[in-house]
């Protein structure tokens, strides 16, 4: 509680029922964590500028939360309730949103995600262009 992880490598540690709230983690390689265990009552924390690479945060209820600049690979946010976050100017690469509340979530800046808006909530979100064009490849349509 009430702490900052500065430049640190977190890989695969264990979270079981641990609590994170005022956490901060800046500068910092979050590789293998399953988020899913911790103790989910009043998260808050932050990530600036670091990796989260096959993680998983499904289920959590973690609105609100703050991914600036973070390349997160690969990593599960399914079933997870995120109204309200940011992930500006992130690159969300092959990570998974399904049955996921993203309302007035912020992606300015964000790329390389894939978000189904007919398994997501994404009333309010903010999108910039033209990474926006993402939403509708579900369809398979062609834009030109």
């Amino acid at each position: 509680m009430d702490c900052i992880f500065l430049e640190c490598n977190l890989s695969n540690i264990k979270v079981d029922k641990c609590s994170f709230q005022g956490v901060q983690f800046e500068n910092c390689k979050l590789t293998g964590v399953i988020f899913s265990t911790i103790n989910a009552l009043l998260v808050n924390w932050i990530f600036k500028n670091s990796l989260i690479e096959l993680c998983t945060f499904s289920g959590l209820e973690m609105k609100n939360s703050i991914f600036f600049e973070c390349t997160i690979r690969e990593t599960d946010f399914i079933n997870t309730n995120l109204a309200g976050s940011d992930f500006k100017n992130s690159d969300l690469q092959a990570s998974k949103f399904q049955n996921t509340n993203l309302k007035k979530t912020n992606f300015v800046g964000a790329n390389n995600y894939y978000i189904d808006p007919t398994q997501n909530q994404l009333k309010g979100a903010k999108f910039s262009q033209p990474n926006v064009l993402s939403l509708l490849s579900r369809f398979e349509i062609e834009i030109e």
